[in-house]
């Protein structure tokens, strides 16, 4: 999971990743789905072409073949370690394989069935009498390794997307909590210096014309207080609603 800033008061819950980048995990957490129906669609087409008579069928076939194999290649940047893909986040691209790297044989049934889609596509293109043998292995490689490796590794990147959902409603919670209480301290001082300047209002009267100067100052405290009881509510009404949004 990605390293974020944590309150430095006791039980605080840590920062939650920014939204972009809450949203590029989540993109990328549907990589192995891809992986799988790109993997499927160039070993059924495979599959297909050696049982093609009509060449129409089979330039159409073999048109798939070269979309899907590129598209594998595409896929395949994601499970490369050292490899750098625009438009994701570094720090989105470095969760996703920190998160395959805890899977039980990392990137390596990825890479495998790659290469053995390549070559049985390679092989059906100028050996299709030898293809079939090949593409059952293949097959077989797919269901009995490959399947249960992105199995593994969806249960790893969907626990990683759950925890970076509740760590943003903690953290708004606790947003909200720490701010009601600064809120109401704030109403608390105005309360009291509200009464201070009722009575000080009060002093300013029985003193006569030597207390309207006084009086005065006593005023503009009070409108000062309510000025600040005014902001404490619009304060509590925004970090309510920035904690709604997180």
């Amino acid at each position: 999971m990605l390293d974020t800033e944590r309150n430095s008061d006791q039980g605080a819950t840590k920062a939650p990743l920014s939204r972009l980048l809450q949203l590029q995990c989540r993109a990328l957490a549907a990589v192995p789905h891809e992986f799988r129906a790109v993997g499927t669609w160039l070993n059924y087409d495979c599959a297909l072409l050696t049982q093609l008579d009509d060449a129409e069928h089979r330039e159409r076939v073999l048109a798939d073949m070269n979309d899907a194999r590129a598209a594998l290649d595409q896929v395949m940047l994601y499970f490369d370690l050292n490899s750098d893909i625009p438009d994701v986040h570094p720090q989105a691209l470095e969760w996703f394989r920190s998160c395959l790297q805890r899977a039980p044989q990392k990137s390596e049934p990825f890479r495998k069935t790659a290469n053995m889609l390549s070559h049985v596509q390679d092989v059906v293109l100028n050996d299709p009498a030898a293809a079939k043998n090949i593409h059952r292995d293949t097959s077989h490689y797919i269901i009995t390794q490959l399947a249960p490796e992105i199995v593994a590794l969806l249960d790893i990147l969907n626990a990683e997307v759950e925890q970076q959902e509740q760590d943003r409603v903690h953290y708004a919670e606790q947003l909200r909590s720490k701010a009601d209480a600064a809120v109401s301290d704030i109403k608390s001082i105005s309360k009291m210096v509200r009464l201070i300047s009722l009575n000080a209002s009060v002093e300013a009267a029985r003193a006569g014309d030597a207390g309207r100067a006084f009086g005065v100052i006593a005023s503009e405290v009070k409108a000062m207080s309510e000025a600040i009881q005014t902001s404490a509510n619009t304060v509590t009404g925004t970090v309510r609603d920035l904690s709604d949004r997180l």
